[in-house]
Order: C-alpha cells, then structure tokens, then sequence
C-alpha cells in the first residue's frame, strides 16, 4: 500500500515539475528507507560511547551475526541487506575523526606539508586500531581506514602500511604477554615494523619459501631459541625498522614422530645480531632492500601463535591489509586527479579547454568513477567487519585488492595521458618577491615561474600503482582464489544436481527435465525474484534490477561450469578467472549502489552525481557478465583463450617469440 501510495505521489510530482521532483523523490526515498529498516541500522541506545583518560572515544557496537555475503552469491543467496550502506560512527565520533585530521595538518582533503614523523606519532597513527589499554587510539576499522587514506597522499604511505603488518598480527593472534610487551611501542610510534614475506623462490606461492627457523643445537628444542636462516627480498623500509615480521618455516613432528615443516610467525628484533642489509635495484616501490638472516636468534616467546600457525596468522592478517589497501590507493591518487582536472580546465587546444572535449570529459568521468568504486569497497567492508560478529571477509578482501590495483592502473594511466608532457615533469613555483619598488608608487614586478623536470609525476605513480599489482598477492593468482573459494562452499550444494547432469545415462528422466525446462525457462528467469529495487531510492530501480538479474544469471553460471567441467574446474583457470571477475562486479554494483542511495536519501550534495557514476559502474559490470556468460557457453574450445594455450605451447618450446619475419619467404 505504501509503495503504490509513493509511486502515485511521484507521478503527481513529475507533473508538478523536476524541480520539485527532486526534492520529493528524496523525501520518499529517505522514508522508503525508514520503513525498510536494515539488519545493521543499530539503534542509538545499543551503542555505547565510553572515554578512555586520555580523552579519545571508543565506539563500542552492538554486533550482529550475518553470513559471508560472496560465498553465498555462490550458493544462489543474495543478503539484500548489503544494500543498506553501514552507518558505524555516530556525529560525536565523526567530529572526533575530523578533529583529528585536522591536528595532523589534512585540510581539503590534501595535506599542505608533509607532516613529521613526530606529529604521526603525537596524532597516534602509528597505534589507530591499538586498544587504549595498550597506549592506542582504540578505532574501529572504518575510522583507520579514513586516517590511512588521509596518510597515504604524504611521503609517509609505505611507512605507516607495512607498520600495520605487525600490529595487526599481535592483535589478532597474539598473546597477553606479546601484546603487553610489544604494542605499546608500536602504537607510539617509537618502534617501527616491516613485514618480510617474499623470497626469490617464493612470492604468492608460500610453498616455496625456503628460510628457515630451527631449534638451537645447545638449547633445548622447547625452551630455547630459533635460530634464523634465509634470505627476504624486496622488504619494504627494513632498514628504518626496528622489528621484523618474518614468515618462516619451522619443524614439527607428527603422532609418529616424523617431522615436516610448517610456517611460523616470528617476531626478529632488529638488535638481535645475524641480520645483513642488501641493497637491491630502485624497482617498484621506495626503500627496498634484501634482508639476509645468519643464525639469527628467535626466542620463544616472539612466536605469534602456536609454532605452525603461520598461514593462518598470515591469512587474518591479509584480510584486513587488503580490506584498508582501496581506501589507501585512494588518498594516494586524490593528487594526481586534482591536477588532472586542474590541468584540462586551463589547457587550451585548438582554441577551445580540454575540459570542452567530450572524449575528455569521459576519461575524467571515469576517473572518478573508478575512485569512487574503490572508496565504496573499502568502507562497505570495513563496516561489514565493525558491525559484524566473527565476520568471514576473507573473499571480500581478495576483491578489494583485486579490483582497487587494477583501476589504480587505469586511472594512473588515463590521466597521464591527459597531462601529456606535464605528467613527466613537477612544476615549482619561485616565491613571490620584489625586484623592484619605486617610492612614488608602488611597482613591484615577479620572478618568472620556472619548470624543474624531474619527471616526478609519472615516476612516482607508474613505480607504485605497478607495485600495487604484487602486493599481498598476484591478482591472478588472488582470482583462483576467490573462485576457489567461494566453488568450495557452494559444490556441496549442488553436489546431487551435478551428478545427475554428469551422468545422463543414470539419470535420464531428470536430464530431459531439465532440457524441457530449460527450454520453457529461456525467455524468462526461473529464479525468485529478489525485489532488490525495494532495498534501495526509488530513481535507481533500473540500477537495481541489473544488479538482480546480475545474481541470477552468477548463479547459473556455477552451475553451468560444475556442470560441464565436475572436479577438473579446478584446472579451468579461464573459467575461475571468468567466475571472480563476475562476482567482483557483482560486490562492486552493491557497494556503489548502496552509497548512491544511501548520499539521495540523506540529501548530501553531490547525490546526483554519485547517482551517475554508480549507473556507470552497473553498465560496465552487467556487459562484463554478458561476455563471460558467452565465453563460458563456448568453453574450453571456443572461448577467447583457448587458440591462445594453443600458441603458448609453441612459444614455450621454442623459448620466445614464435613467429616467422615478415619479410621472410620460401622461395
């Protein structure tokens, strides 16, 4: 009754002219989102505020239980409450949050001077998810994740990020007495951390990770030490740390007595001897080094988690690197973006702005589309995590670092193409001072500006959007995994249908079903309808079944693929890639979705345009799944990839480019 009220009053509206329309429409959204109430709309009195002596407010938040929301896109579930963007922090504590950027010089979403390593650590920066009790700030994961984007356009980015490694490794599987011991330091910033994982036989592949901790020979195995040996690459500011987060492999024993090798997490203090700093090639990324380790001591008590844990340690720490890494990219590039947009309004050619250009005013358009995709994944997620009991995010995580690098490139890319020559060198301007002043009357005349080409710009973007690719993981790689991982859920589930369909002569009654119904089933989708649109304002109804038939079409497309390939989808690499990217967009059309609606129902300033660019980001995806769904009806022989594995075998063979000249002849 209401919604047909509401649609009756929206027709009235429309004749009464667009102005008003506007205001209505928000006004009937904003109660089409009252009486559509969310399970994580927490109501005021279960949040409870509490102040620690030192004066900062610690949220404390009535918790829900929900289940992990992409690996039930694979089982055909859908939690329309997704599409309620999560409100964590209340006005008192956006007011603190905003206070605090403030004393640490953030202005206008910029920082006018790089701030000192003694007002991060004043500003408590290095310790924002450190429980008061251990000397931190005590923040949820939302407010991190905005003080970490607000850090990451200074000098002090790859610092404050491979700090996190550590931190985050105590507080989640580490000890009272680790935490007692070591956090404190963290959080004040008078100890630093790196984190040293990759090795040259071994970067995403854990596997293959050959430095190794072993008992000391003197010592006994239980009590003593581990002695440290091996060598990390690429570290990132090993040298300026004063701890060291070292993945290892370790030596156990199973119920028979034979010993194999597990990974640990070790805590290696920098004072501890046995530790040689390698220089290594200025690559992608700044201050990189190798660490090599010489029988460096490990004592048992900086062991975090039980000796073996080491993957699952690694794993929760990840999930929450990744969840924070979008937001991060974005503070990174909000520079680079002003300047471009600077840039094509002032930049005449062919007497007319760059910004008079339609070609121009799209790539810009989807410069913010993109930025604006990635600040939704990051603060979707984060409150997914802030408001949920136990939260499985760990397939979250992979697409927020999965999709957030990937457009980092794209945007990296369209605007130094849009800076052209600018985008290779920094302009400084000369301060403006006298050279000349008459006494009759003032005449004051300034130095011209002058160019330094340094090539600043595009270095610096190129070196770590590029090493954005690597991080936590090849995105390739992270992909399998998404598919993987969410196909592990969803397998026991179909398990009995996948069966019938592998083998039709056991099951030729349901086969022919199926056909029939397939066929009848064509025109229109067999699945419930989820009425997403009643989820979300009333202009984005179109918005809205995309995404719903979006869902529907994911879910036949497992079942498609379990259907046609059983236990060797595994080995479908293709087919995975194919799945993660559709259930990527899937996230991203939810997240974007759900803050377009939520910035029109509250009336901020910029709805209509976020409204633009969320329609933008649901064309983009929903073409996405149309060609996947095509080169998965063609796979394995007919799809894109498949003459390509062909050639691959012929160029690994020869061990190169594999093509004759093209001026080469027979005759």
């Amino acid at each position: 009754m209401y919604v047909r009220k509401g649609s009756q009053a929206l027709t009235l509206c429309r004749l009464l002219g667009t102005k008003f329309l506007r205001t209505s429409e928000r006004y009937l959204g904003s109660s089409v989102a009252m009486n559509n109430k969310k399970a994580w709309d927490i109501p005021e009195r279960d949040l409870v505020l509490r102040r620690s002596e030192k004066g900062s407010v610690v949220l404390d938040i009535a918790k829900i239980k929900r289940e992990p929301f992409l690996k039930g896109l694979f089982q055909d579930k859908y939690d329309k409450e997704m599409l309620a963007f999560p409100e964590v922090l209340n006005k008192e504590q956006v007011d603190d949050l905003d206070h605090k950027l403030l004393s640490l010089g953030y202005r206008d979403e910029t920082f006018q001077d790089d701030p000192a390593p003694e007002t991060l650590k004043l500003g408590g920066v290095f310790g924002l998810e450190v429980p008061d009790e251990y000397g931190g700030l005590g923040y949820t994961m939302t407010e991190a994740a905005r003080v970490l984007e607000a850090m990451a356009s200074t000098s002090h980015f790859q610092t404050t990020l491979v700090h996190n490694f550590l931190v985050q490794a105590l507080l989640q599987s580490g000890s009272d007495e680790q935490k007692r011991r070591l956090l404190p330091g963290l959080a004040s910033g008078e100890v630093t951390a790196a984190f040293c994982c990759s090795e040259r036989t071994a970067s995403s592949d854990l596997s293959g990770l050959r430095c190794t901790a072993r008992p000391d020979g003197e010592v006994g195995s239980d009590q003593g030490h581990l002695l440290l040996n091996g060598t990390k690459v690429g570290v990132a500011r090993a040298r300026s740390a004063d701890l060291l987060l070292v993945i290892a492999n370790t030596q156990d024993r199973d119920h028979l007595g034979n010993q194999f090798d597990l990974l640990s997490a070790l805590v290696v203090d920098k004072s501890a001897g046995g530790i040689t700093y390698k220089s290594c090639d200025p690559g992608l990324g700044a201050d990189l080094c190798d660490v090599e380790f010489r029988n460096t001591p490990v004592t048992a008590d900086n062991v975090i988690g039980a000796v073996g844990s080491g993957h699952s340690v690694l794993l929760g720490v990840l999930n929450h690197i990744r969840s924070l890494y979008p937001a991060q990219l974005v503070g990174f590039l909000r520079p680079l973006v002003a300047m471009t947009t600077k840039h094509c309004l002032h930049r005449q050619a062919f007497k007319n702005h760059l910004s008079d250009f339609g070609l121009t005013k799209a790539a810009i358009a989807s410069v913010n589309r993109d930025m604006y995709i990635m600040e939704s994944l990051t603060y979707i997620t984060t409150g997914l995590v802030d408001l949920t009991q136990e939260p499985d995010y760990v397939l979250e995580a992979a697409v927020c670092k999965v999709v957030s690098s990937e457009l980092a490139q794209n945007i990296v890319d369209r605007c130094l193409r849009l800076l052209g020559d600018r985008g290779y060198y920094r302009q400084k301007e000369t301060p403006t001072v006298p050279v000349s002043v008459h006494s009759e009357q003032s005449v004051i005349l300034f130095l011209p500006d002058r160019r330094e080409e340094t090539g600043d710009t595009a270095e610096r973007y190129l070196k770590e959007t590029r090493a954005a690719l690597r991080f936590t993981g090849s995105n390739e790689l992270l992909r399998l995994f998404i598919a993987l991982g969410g196909l592990q859920e969803a397998t026991p589930m179909y398990a009995e249908e996948v069966t019938k369909m592998r083998n039709p002569m056991l099951f030729p009654v349901h086969v022919l079903k199926r056909l029939v119904g397939g066929m009848r089933n064509k025109a229109r989708s067999s699945h419930t309808p989820l009425h997403l649109y009643g989820c979300l304002h009333p202009s984005l109804k179109v918005q809205a079944d995309e995404l719903e038939e979006c869902v529907h079409r994911f879910a036949d497309l497992t079942l498609e693929a379990l259907e046609r390939f059983g236990a060797d989808l595994m080995n479908q690499q293709p087919v995975l890639t194919w799945l993660a990217e559709n259930v990527s967009d899937i996230y991203v059309v939810t997240a974007v979705l759900a803050r377009a609606s939520r910035s029109y129902c509250i009336g901020l300033r910029d709805a209509e345009t976020e409204i633009a660019l969320a329609t933008s980001a649901v064309q983009v995806a929903s073409e996405r799944m149309q060609r996947n769904a095509g080169y998965l009806d063609r796979a394995p022989f007919g799809s894109p990839d498949s003459p390509l594995i062909k050639a691959a075998d012929i160029v690994l063979e020869r061990g190169g480019y594999a093509s004759s000249h093209s001026l080469q002849r027979t005759y």
